[in-house]
C-alpha cells in the first residue's frame, strides 16, 4: 500500500513537472506531445491510486 501511494506521488510530481515546462517554458514545436506524454504519466499514476482506493473501500 505504501508503495502504491508512493509511486503515485511520483507519478503526479512528473505530471505536474511536465505541466509547469509548457505553462512556464513555451516551447512552440513539442508543448503539445509534452502535454500528451504528461497526461499519460498521470493516468499510470491514477492506477495505482485507485488499488489504494480499492483497499479501503473494496469493490462493490
Amino acid at each position: 500500500m505504501a508503495s502504491d501511494l508512493t509511486t503515485w506521488l511520483a507519478y503526479f510530481a512528473i505530471g505536474l513537472t511536465l505541466l509547469f515546462r509548457t505553462v512556464h517554458f513555451i516551447d512552440r514545436g513539442s508543448s503539445a506531445l509534452i502535454r500528451l506524454f504528461g497526461a499519460f504519466i498521470f493516468l499510470c499514476g491514477a492506477s495505482h491510486l485507485t488499488m489504494v482506493l480499492t483497499l479501503f473501500w473494496g469493490i462493490s
